[in-house]
């Protein structure tokens, strides 16, 4: 808290304690302060909670002029300052945080805002790794009440006291756009009305950055892009930037349609397709594994490895969502994309440096070098949940949003053949499922079996371990001796596969359930920044449409009959699938399932919880997995 009086505020401050929906606004020379309440005329004290971050707060410059209200005079400033990019278009911290910031999120209404986008604003400014002034305006078409639509749409906002989540609120706003999406006075009025009078406010305005986050159907993709270029494109001097959530398409027909609208009206470098799998901590790490260690790039070739298994799976059913899932299917909701993209920073030879148009560059090279999927070649496994065996659990048909004959698969399998020196011969299996026996999320790499194991008696294969879900781990599943006296050295000694490696919530934290930064926090900042080396380029995905759009087409069209298994349990067949394509699923000898992984972490908190109440540290045997390295 901090004790102010009349006489000494400047700077624009936003006050986050305002009991009213509009706080009166003081004028104090040339600087205005937003206040709960007027201050007194004889300059009594006013307690207020700052919403200003302190760095930002000494940095205003008190003498400069009054902001510029005109848009000629607010053109020749924005053109005189820096701008909001350089030649390769980042923007750094020092210059994002010189310039007021608006986030703009078209489809404020829907569950993507409400569970990530709005959490994630907060977490940024929280962190300020954006200005804690950002405007944040929510657009959808129908009426909204400002504080119903707060209390439904920020209730996944924590409320943290080094920034309360008070602050954070009286930054939204929503805005309705009564003509739709499509509606150019609706448009013209969301730039004038919330945008560009927040900014001509704004101390350091009237020039500012806007984001604008498109949450909503790829059929409008088109008519948003074309109204933000012609009426909320930053003046001079600010960045103008675009993220579009998938999905991108539904074919290579429909992607180069769509792709066509919006590069109609804006660059590829303005242009931020979100893949959110791309922010999770385990496949970030997958670069730093590869070439910030000597150890693992000698062995990524087919020379080494036998086989790359990417997999993801839900013990959940589609929970109602079965009407738009049963449109889209499983391929082009996981595979085509997260898996995908998972694959290739696993398989791109090494980037010239870590900058977006090299990693891009490496991912399309790689990405050309892929075999198209055909169903009739048998490059694809395809199934289907049903009720569980003991009748608890529902199948899918029997969502009534799904069409009682529906035969679209809620599990799939598909294996890719890449045509390089390094990858030939290799196969790369990416499965995805609903209705499964457990939650999981890994890429697993198995090692070719080399003549010399033979000498110890030794015919497991070595295997590293991505888990990127539950409880996230990198390991490797090796062989060590197991102790004990025996006579010589050789077959006669017992040995035992283990697994050695490490668990983030041990390495990087206290033992709790790991936290990790939310995949949406990175894909805002990268945006806000300019850095799209974690975006979808529209060269990726005219050669990923490629590569999928033929099996697409043939599961559409052919209506093949899925392999139907019960709730919870493996596809009949899918084993041995897998084995004629060379890739054995089994899971290592020895190995942290996900299971056990969610069981440990419920434990660990629960002991934590527990330690808490009693005021005393947790009494408990030391697990080995606690320790920074372990071996089971």
């Amino acid at each position: 808290r901090q004790s102010l009086s009349g006489s000494c505020i400047a700077g624009a401050i936003r006050m986050c304690d305002a009991s009213s929906p509009t706080p009166p606004i003081l004028s104090v020379g040339q600087v205005t302060l937003q206040t709960s309440s007027p201050l007194t005329e004889s300059g009594d004290r006013q307690h207020r909670k700052l919403c200003l971050p302190s760095e930002s707060w000494r940095s205003l410059n008190f003498d400069s002029p009054p902001p510029v209200t005109s848009e000629s005079s607010a053109s020749s400033v924005c053109t005189a300052s820096s701008a909001a990019s350089d030649a390769n278009g980042k923007t750094d911290r020092a210059t994002l945080f010189s310039m007021p910031l608006t986030v703009v999120i078209f489809g404020a209404t829907g569950d993507l805002a409400r569970k990530k986008l709005f959490p994630a604003l907060y977490e940024l400014m929280l962190q300020e790794h954006i200005p804690r002034w950002t405007s944040i305006v929510g657009c959808g078409r129908s009426p909204q009440d400002p504080d119903a639509f707060l209390a439904k749409q920020c209730v996944n906002v924590r409320d943290d006291p080094a920034w309360p989540r008070g602050c954070f609120l009286r930054l939204v706003r929503y805005h309705c756009l009564e003509g739709g999406y499509a509606d150019a006075r609706s448009h013209a009025r969301l730039a004038e009305e919330e945008v560009r009078r927040y900014e001509e406010r704004h101390p350091t305005g009237p020039c500012g950055n806007r984001l604008f986050f498109l949450s909503v159907p790829p059929a409008v993709f088109g008519a948003v892009a074309e109204m933000v270029s012609a009426h909320g494109r930053a003046a001079a001097g600010g960045f103008t930037r675009l993220l579009i959530e998938k999905p991108f398409g539904r074919d290579s027909a429909s992607f180069e349609e769509l792709n066509s609208l919006t590069a109609r009206h804006f660059d590829e470098t303005q242009l931020y397709r979100i893949d959110h799998y791309l922010g999770k901590e385990i496949l970030l790490n997958i670069s730093s594994l590869r070439w910030a260690n000597s150890l693992f790039e000698p062995l990524w070739s087919a020379e080494h490895i036998e086989a790359v298994q990417v997999t993801f799976k839900e013990d959940l059913g589609t929970q109602g969502r079965g009407g738009y899932f049963d449109g889209v299917g499983i391929v082009r909701d996981v595979i085509q994309n997260h898996l995908l993209q998972a694959l290739l920073f696993l398989t791109m030879e090494p980037p010239e440096d870590m900058s977006a148009a090299a990693i891009l560059a490496a991912k399309v090279s790689l990405l050309k070098s892929v075999r198209t999927l055909d169903l009739r070649r048998g490059d694809a496994f395809l199934a289907q949940y049903g009720p569980s065996e003991d009748g608890g659990r529902k199948g899918y048909l029997d969502d009534p949003t799904v069409d009682p004959r529906s035969r679209c698969p809620t599990f799939a399998a598909c294996v890719l053949s890449i045509d390089s020196d390094r990858w030939r011969g290799v196969p790369f299996l990416l499965s995805a499922g609903k209705g499964l026996d457990e939650r999981l999320c890994e890429v697993r790499v198995r090692f070719r079996p080399k003549p010399y194991n033979a000498l110890l008696g030794v015919d497991s294969a070595n295997e590293l371990v991505m888990r990127v879900q539950p409880d996230e781990a990198i390991y490797v599943v090796a062989v060590a001796k197991t102790p004990g006296l025996c006579a010589g050295v050789g077959r006669e000694e017992r040995r035992t596969p283990v697994a050695m490696g490490l668990r983030y919530a041990t390495q990087f934290g206290d033992g709790s359930p790991f936290v990790a930064p939310d995949a949406y926090e990175r894909m805002l900042l990268n945006a806000a920044r300019g850095d799209q080396a974690l975006s979808v380029s529209a060269a990726e995905l005219t050669e990923a449409w490629r590569i999928f759009t033929p099996l697409l087409h043939q599961i559409d069209e052919e209506l093949p009959p899925p392999v139907v298994h019960p709730f919870g349990q493996t596809p009949r067949g899918y084993e041995a699938w897998t084995e004629a394509h060379g890739v054995d699923i089994a899971p290592p000898a020895t190995h942290w399932s996900a299971k056990e992984a969610e069981a440990h972490a419920a434990a660990k908190a629960s002991a934590m919880a527990a330690a808490k109440a009693a005021a005393a540290p947790p009494l408990e045997p030391r697990d080995p997995m606690d320790s920074d390295s372990f071996m089971w």
